[in-house]
């Protein structure tokens, strides 16, 4: 059993396989990409992506990777926040709860996935497909 799972969760019209994944990828609706660590009890985003602003596609998936953690019994999500609202105002990552780990600067942020989880978006649950990396 492997120490780790590589998780890409995405947006789309119908479920695709590895190979059409990799010449897709930048036209998903929105992706993200997580890092499942169960002996560190921690799950860390790679990467999270939506060429869909303003449907909340990120919001749902973020979500959804959180709702993932947590039936794995995962407690903690960390990420590096490189995202365009990097520490303004209605950034998708503290408007969800997580929260910098050093106030003064840098993108390290840290969440409990049993807060975030509970999380309600306003629009409809788009169609959620996943791949193992």
């Amino acid at each position: 059993m492997s120490s780790y799972e590589i998780v890409l969760y995405y947006i789309a019209k119908r479920q695709f396989c590895i190979e059409e994944i990799k010449q897709i990828y930048k036209t998903l609706p929105a992706s993200i990409e997580v890092l499942f660590i169960p002996k560190d009890v921690s799950m860390s985003v790679i990467d999270l992506r939506s060429t869909n602003h303003g449907k909340e596609y990120a919001t749902h998936l973020f979500l959804h990777a959180c709702r993932e953690a947590k039936k794995r019994g995962i407690s903690t999500i960390t990420l590096d926040d490189c995202s365009d609202r990097y520490r303004k105002h209605h950034n998708i990552y503290t408007k969800l709860g997580m929260k910098y780990n050093d106030e003064t600067g840098g993108p390290e942020m840290t969440g409990k996935v049993e807060d975030i989880s509970k999380y309600k978006t306003i629009t409809n649950t788009p169609f959620i497909y996943s791949i193992v990396l």
